[in-house]
C-alpha cells in the first residue's frame, strides 16, 4: 500500500490497537485522509483523527495527532504538504482497583 502520510505504519499498528473492529489497511487510511483534509480546509491549527467512542475498546474517543510539514522533491524548489502521525504509541488504558 502507497503511504500517504508519514507515519503511516506506525498509526495503523497504533489504530488496531485500538479500535473494536476495523477494515482494509486502505479504507483506514482514507477515513484518516478525509478527516485531516476536512480539517485543513477549515484551517483548523490542530490536526487529529477522532476514532469515535463506539468504535474504540476503551468506550471512549481516542485522538490519534498529526501535523502538516512543508516539503520539496525536486531542485525546481516545488513546496508540498504532508501529513505526519505525531502519535505517542497507543497503550489502552487498565482500569485498576487501588485499595487505600
Amino acid at each position: 500500500m502507497m503511504e500517504l502520510f508519514k507515519g503511516q505504519e506506525e498509526f495503523l499498528e497504533d489504530y488496531k490497537k485500538a479500535a473494536k473492529n476495523y477494515g482494509s489497511d486502505k479504507e483506514i487510511v482514507d477515513a484518516v485522509m478525509d478527516q485531516l483534509n476536512e480539517q485543513q480546509m477549515k484551517d483548523q491549527e490542530n490536526l487529529q483523527f477522532v476514532l469515535s467512542a463506539e468504535q474504540s475498546t476503551a468506550d471512549k474517543a481516542i485522538i490519534f495527532p498529526f501535523t502538516k510539514e512543508l516539503y520539496s522533491e525536486d531542485q525546481e524548489a516545488t513546496i508540498s504538504t504532508r501529513f505526519c502521525y505525531a502519535g505517542t504509541d497507543y497503550r489502552p488504558e487498565i482500569e485498576t482497583d487501588e485499595q487505600p
